[in-house]
C-alpha cells in the first residue's frame, strides 16, 4: 500500500532534499505539488511526475486523492497550513520547527489529536 503524498511548499527543501528521496520509497506516491507561484509549482510537478499542481494550500488539502501532506512551507505558515491539514483529515510530516512559539506548536498537536491524523516532525 502507497501513501498518497500532497507538498506545501514543493520548490524549495522539498524539492533539493525530500522529494528526491519519496520517489525512491516503496510505500510513497506523490500525487500534488503546491508553491505560491504556479509556475514554480508547475515546474516541480513536472520534474517529478506529480498529477497535479496547486498555487493554495486549500485547493492542495480539497484534493481526495492526497492522503498526507509534507509542510515544507517558511515557518511563518507552519501553524496555519498544519491546522487546515488536520482539519482536512490529511497526515502531516512539516519541517522543524512546527510553529513559531512552543504555545503554537502545541496548538498544532492538540489539534492533530483531536482531528485524529498524525504528525511528525
Amino acid at each position: 500500500m502507497k501513501v498518497k503524498w500532497g507538498v506545501i511548499g514543493a520548490a524549495g527543501i522539498a524539492d533539493r532534499r525530500t522529494l528526491p528521496g519519496l520517489m525512491q520509497a516503496k510505500n510513497a506516491e506523490l500525487v500534488a505539488v503546491m508553491e505560491v507561484n504556479m509556475e514554480l509549482a508547475e515546474r516541480v510537478r513536472a520534474k517529478y511526475n506529480a498529477k497535479r499542481a496547486y498555487d493554495n494550500v486549500d485547493d492542495l488539502l480539497k484534493d481526495e486523492e492526497v492522503e498526507a501532506v509534507y509542510i515544507a512551507s517558511p515557518v511563518a505558515f507552519h501553524k496555519e497550513q498544519a491546522i487546515k491539514a488536520a482539519k482536512a483529515k490529511k497526515h502531516i510530516l512539516i519541517e522543524k520547527p512546527i510553529a513559531l512559539t512552543a504555545k503554537d506548536g502545541e496548538e498544532v498537536l492538540e489539534v492533530c489529536k483531536n482531528e485524529g491524523v498524525l504528525i511528525a516532525a
